[in-house]
């Protein structure tokens, strides 16, 4: 039986201008990826607003190791004004849209119920071998919830949070 961790992505921009989404419904699927960087990608995995994108590279060893739950889209991702400001000469790299399909602890990708990727333990093996720089494992029966990880992020005790 694989085991399931949840992997917390870093966040390197938002969702671009030219993301398009199915509906006007905020919570909408995402039909075309635009990806505008406010900080250079530190990790060559990171998300977006219910999105994931990987380095060309890692997406290619992705696809060719089969695993399930996971299709790979390209995306527009482009330098924002915040980063050319920090590093004017920044160069944006190839990345490609990580579009995970796969249904939860039966496929190799999946997302939970908030939208957080959860990755079998022969995916995690994969991911292990690119650089995951800012990106936190968790076992997914262990994994943290959302308010949890807001709590530790901005050091906010558990126990206030709780109480509002």
């Amino acid at each position: 039986m694989p085991k399931y961790f949840l992997v917390d992505c870093p966040v390197y921009g938002t969702l671009g201008s030219e993301t398009v989404m199915e509906s006007e419904v905020a919570a909408s699927p995402v039909k075309s990826l635009h990806y505008a960087l406010d900080l250079v990608p530190g990790s060559e995995i990171f998300q977006g607003a219910r999105c994931y994108l990987t380095s060309k590279k890692l997406a290619e060893t992705l696809q060719a190791t089969g695993l399930s739950g996971a299709q790979f889209a390209s995306a527009l991702v482009t330098a924002s004004p915040i980063l050319l400001e920090l590093h004017p000469d920044a160069r944006v790299g190839e990345y490609r849209w990580l579009k995970v399909t796969g249904a939860l602890k039966a496929d190799d990708f999946s997302l939970d119920k908030y939208s957080r990727l959860v990755v079998s333990d022969a995916a995690l093996t994969v991911l292990r071998q690119a650089n995951m720089e800012g990106c936190e494992i968790f076992d997914y029966e262990a994994a943290p919830t959302p308010e949890e990880q807001m709590a530790r992020l901005f050091g906010e005790p558990e126990e206030q949070n709780r109480k509002h």
